[in-house]
């Protein structure tokens, strides 16, 4: 599997500036020249993708961002495995995200907000999705999940409400739908095993 190298432009040695709390243990480059912040998981084995800080209202993220599998670090290659929560919450810039298939889980709020985003296609790879997570992205016109989705929590995409497309296999459902008015095709596959009431409330 192809992997990626990357130039450190933080370091775990950053220091606070004033009030400014760092959410993040590490920002490295891609090789298009858009920065990505992380943090250190499961012992520092592996990486989630996060903010710039606790500040949630600085909206770094803007146009497309690749979340690449791979990072190396100190001569060390290390998994991207999780967007976490809040990651790239209100960052009404973002316009396009491609997810790894290296990543098992999206948390809550992840993409809360983001109003610019047209469009996102969940990978393989993804066991989960957390609360909120694509919470009023009133740009999402489509949405695509593979087949190993299992769980998608309350109100992941409450407001999209330019949603018109979704197409997914997922075994729970739990108020996926609520809130949409402007859908217009959605193909429930095989795997679905329960849908949770008020999983389609709002929809027209």
């Amino acid at each position: 599997m192809k992997r990626f190298n990357y130039t450190i432009l933080l370091t775990l040695l950053m220091c606070m500036v004033g009030e400014t709390a760092f959410a993040h243990d590490i920002a490295l480059e891609n090789a298009d020249g858009k920065t990505i912040f992380y943090n250190w998981i499961k012992n520092h084995t592996e990486l989630s993708v996060t903010h710039l800080d606790d500040n949630v209202s600085i909206h770094f993220y803007t146009g497309k961002i690749v979340i690449p599998e791979y990072v190396t670090l100190y001569d060390e290659t290390y998994s991207v495995t999780s967007i976490g929560s809040d990651a790239f919450a209100y960052c009404t810039s973002l316009t396009a995200i491609v997810i790894p298939n290296s990543v098992t889980s999206i948390g809550s709020s992840a993409f809360s907000g983001c109003t610019g985003l047209a469009s996102i296609d969940i990978p393989n790879s993804v066991t989960s999705i957390g609360s909120s997570t694509f919470y009023g992205c009133t740009g999402l016109t489509s949405v695509s999940f593979h087949c190993e989705v299992t769980k998608i929590s309350d109100n992941a995409f409450y407001g999209c409400t330019g949603l018109t497309s979704v197409s997914f296999h997922c075994k729970n459902i739990s108020s996926l739908f609520s809130g949409f008015a402007n859908i217009k095709e959605v193909v429930i596959g095989d795997e679905v095993t329960s849908i949770r009431n008020s999983a389609i409330s709002g929809y027209h």
